[in-house]
């Protein structure tokens, strides 16, 4: 399957982490310029919030991340292929996860997403292994779960997320993976892999991160304010384990 790097034009150093790690694992991807909300004028943002209110605030940042995924998801479904590969530019690679790119085989004809990333926590269900990638596990998930830095979309899913109307519009990672904060994760069948193929450098290095979210610090807020709202969700996880998802390089 094709592998879709997003990248903006003025993280080159970014590009260059990118570049190195697909040539260690031996897998060509295709750069998309994202979108920069830097040049979203106070208007203009303003515009945009009115018309997605499900996420608030919309910082610029957040916005431009949006339309990143909106556009690599377009250009999935134009090229016409079942699945294809999405990754962020901040992202340590598995070296299996080239098995994994190179077959379809293993998925499963209802999946819409599947994560590749790891997580602090999930709940899933029972997994099965990866023919051919036997250290993995393919499990459906029950939980939401942020990060959109690497996963795996059906041209399917594409094509229904571009449909979908505004107001459903979150952060990605919430709009694919999120089913108690907005109608469209609630769609779609969701599946992670476990341990993950991908993490992103400030999870893997911590404070020793070189690559910081490019995605304003507001965002950490925002995040630690919503996990406090009650929904049918987080009353399902209360009553349920959650479990890690930890990367195996």
């Amino acid at each position: 399957m094709l592998a879709y790097l997003l990248n903006l034009d003025r993280s080159t150093d970014r590009l260059q982490h990118m570049t190195e790690q697909f040539a260690r694992i031996g897998y060509p991807f295709v750069r998309i310029a994202g979108v920069d909300g830097g040049g979203f004028t106070e208007s203009e943002l303003r515009e945009f919030a009115a018309r997605r209110p499900l996420h608030a605030p919309w910082s610029a940042g957040l916005a431009g991340c949006l339309l990143s995924h909106l556009k690599v998801w377009r250009i999935i479904v134009e090229a016409g292929e079942p699945f294809a590969a999405v990754f962020e530019d901040d992202v340590h690679l598995a070296m299996d996860l080239r098995a994994l790119l190179n077959s379809t085989g293993w998925i499963p004809p209802d999946a819409d997403v599947l994560r590749l990333e790891a997580n602090s926590r999930m709940i899933l269900k029972p997994g099965i292994t990866i023919t051919v990638a036997p250290a993995r596990q393919l499990h459906q998930a029950v939980s939401g779960s942020w990060g959109s830095a690497g996963y795996i979309i059906s041209r399917r899913a594409a094509e229904s997320a571009l449909s979908a109307p505004e107001s459903w519009h979150h952060s990605p990672d919430t709009f694919l993976f999120k089913p108690g904060n907005t109608p469209f994760a609630a769609t779609l069948r969701r599946y992670q892999v476990k341990p993950a193929v991908c993490i992103q450098d400030m999870l893997l290095k911590g404070a020793d991160s070189s690559m910081k979210s490019l995605v304003e610090s507001k965002w950490a807020a925002l995040l630690a304010k919503r996990e406090k709202q009650p929904s049918l969700l987080k009353r399902l996880l209360s009553r349920n384990r959650k479990e890690p998802v930890p990367f195996l390089p």
